[in-house]
């Protein structure tokens, strides 16, 4: 099982989101992420970069 953690604009301890982030779902304009335990957080923004292989995701304020 891969688990990422999602940051906000930048991976910085301080943008950090959620951790142990198992699924993430794009809209429109935000970013739906849940964790192994079942926590649901939206995000208004843009998915910006993921590696799920390195454990991280970035999503972005405004448009990338």
């Amino acid at each position: 099982m891969c688990l990422s953690t999602v940051y906000k604009n930048e991976e910085d301890s301080v943008n950090i989101c959620m951790k142990n982030v198992q699924e993430v779902k794009c809209d429109k304009d935000s970013v739906t992420i849940v964790d192994i335990f079942g926590q649901e957080m939206k995000l208004l923004g843009y998915l910006s970069y993921a590696n799920f292989d390195k454990g991280k995701v970035i999503v972005c304020e405004e448009q990338c």
